[in-house]
């Protein structure tokens, strides 16, 4: 049982998750729990410094997407622009999409948001400006392998290509403008996010070598144990928690019961 000077801290992060699949104070105290006990104070700044991105909090950021990306493009023609959430119908750029969804019927916008089947069938004069909207690129692997696949259908619109990111990890942002003209985001994170980083105000060495002891006691095979990417994160999604995050946060094994479901609703 967590010690009971961090029983309040426990409460109020099980309310700030609290729209997370499954997340309830027990899946916390159990989590906490897996921590030796005069490792408690580890498992407390680590609950302290996680970053969590609600559902109020997503929907505020990505009316701030649309609000940038439109200034951006303020001289493009309106309804030639096509907002193109990333990857099939259960990835997490749903989610930002339907909130972008919820913006345009408000405001009555005449920008479209659009699935690749649509994009597929536009005619070049027809398109200013194609934005892919994604809630968070760690290292841009993945951005830029569903580049790979997209690229054919995107090419020949001769349109503008941008990235629009809730949060975007520095180092991915090279990646990405590989192949897009540029990359629009809310949150940026940098070295300072990496908690196996010198430049981390939130950890010392004596806490970047105990957390490396538990990042490796979760089971998670070596290119995760520091995050994919070895980006050492400490965030997570109301839809699921990135890989590039520790897996201290995601990794489920026989040895590890995780705090966040890897992929959520």
């Amino acid at each position: 049982m967590p010690d009971q000077r961090y029983l309040r801290l426990i409460e109020q992060r099980s309310q700030d998750f609290a729209d997370h699949e499954n997340m309830t104070l027990a899946r916390l105290i159990r989590w906490f729990d897996q921590f030796n006990l005069h490792d408690q104070p580890m498992a407390g700044k680590i609950l302290e410094v996680i970053d969590y991105f609600a559902i109020p909090r997503i929907r505020g950021m990505s009316k701030q997407l649309v609000d940038l990306v439109l200034a951006e493009l303020s001289g493009a023609r309106e309804d030639a622009l096509y907002f193109i959430p990333v990857g099939g119908v259960y990835e997490s750029s749903r989610v930002i999409a339907r909130a972008i969804r919820d913006i345009q019927r408000r405001t009555r916008a005449r920008w479209q948001i659009c699935s690749m089947a649509d994009v597929e069938r536009l005619e070049p004069n027809e398109v200013d400006a194609l934005i892919f909207v994604y809630d968070f690129s760690g290292t841009g692997n993945s951005l830029s392998t569903w580049w790979s696949e997209v690229e054919p259908l995107v090419l020949p619109k001769d349109a503008k290509i941008i990235v629009a990111l809730l949060v975007l990890n520095d180092p991915a942002r090279s990646a990405i403008l590989q192949f897009a003209d540029d990359v629009i985001c809310i949150q940026e994170l940098d070295d300072t996010h990496n908690a196996f980083s010198t430049s981390c105000c939130h950890f010392n060495d004596s806490d970047r070598n105990l957390l490396l002891k538990y990042c490796v006691r979760t089971g998670a095979s070596r290119k995760y144990v520091k995050g994919y990417g070895d980006c050492g994160l400490l965030i997570a999604f109301k839809h699921g928690c990135p890989n590039n995050s520790l897996p201290l946060l995601w990794w489920e094994s026989g040895t590890w019961e995780s705090l966040f479901l890897r992929y959520g609703l």
